[in-house]
């Protein structure tokens, strides 16, 4: 699953990275980790019957959730085969996979209740349960994506190469007709540099023909109004 919505996000232009890719192996996790968590503005959690069988997804979440409540960064939790209840108060499987933690870190119980505190913090952030879209998890995808989509639009329009604010601009080519991109506020210049990241969703084939068909029956119907008023002048 992680795959696949991993893939779905980068499809749609979004940068992300998993610790798997980003966080070098042999590394001291108390310093590497919070520095990849902080970088971040988004997190996504996948919460999993042995999520917490993990020491490693357990202090990642805990310096998430710190790193979401010092400076306002967005969590949104996945219940991915899993019931949102066992995650907020560790029953079921995050119960039996905690009696293994606190007979291992019976010398350091606080940390074992930063977890917990974690695992329940987690669930207050609005989210999505695979069980709302009936399993289908193509779906679940796609909504997630549409959600960091959603997040991202509200930033602050970045800055490009050339240290200036970034201009909002329309892309009317065949493949993105209407889709909206932040571009060099030079464009159009020979000093203009290369920035582009795109603002809106990808549009699929089959819409992009739409918009298209749309936009010229509007830019000919223009045409003829202007001769029309042409002729009554």
């Amino acid at each position: 699953f992680t795959d696949h919505l991993y893939t779905a996000l980068e499809q749609a232009r979004i940068n992300c990275f998993t610790d798997d890719d980003e966080l070098p192996r042999g590394r001291d996790i108390s310093t590497e980790l919070p520095n990849a968590i902080q970088q971040s503005r988004i997190f996504i959690v996948v919460f999993s019957k042995g999520y917490a069988s993990s020491s490693w997804c357990l202090k990642e979440l805990a310096e998430i959730v710190r790193c979401t409540n010092a400076i306002g960064r967005i969590l949104i939790p996945i219940f991915y085969h899993v019931d949102p209840s066992d995650v907020r108060k560790q029953t079921g499987t995050f119960a039996e996979s905690f009696i293994r933690h606190e007979e291992e870190y019976q010398n350091d119980t606080e940390r074992v209740r930063s977890w917990r505190r974690a695992l329940t913090r987690a669930t207050d952030f609005s989210g999505y349960d695979l069980k709302a879209v009936n399993g289908y998890e193509s779906r679940l995808i796609k909504l997630i994506v549409e959600e960091v989509w959603l997040q991202m639009s509200s930033r602050e329009p970045p800055k490009c190469y050339c240290g200036l604010r970034t201009h909002l601009t329309t892309s009317w080519t065949d493949d993105n007709p209407g889709r909206r991109f932040f571009g060099c506020a030079r464009y159009g210049e020979q000093s203009h540099c290369n920035f582009f990241d795109w603002y809106d969703l990808p549009i699929c084939e089959r819409g992009a023909k739409l918009i298209i068909e749309m936009r010229e029956e509007i830019l000919e119907m223009r045409e003829e109004i202007e001769m029309l008023e042409g002729q009554l002048h």
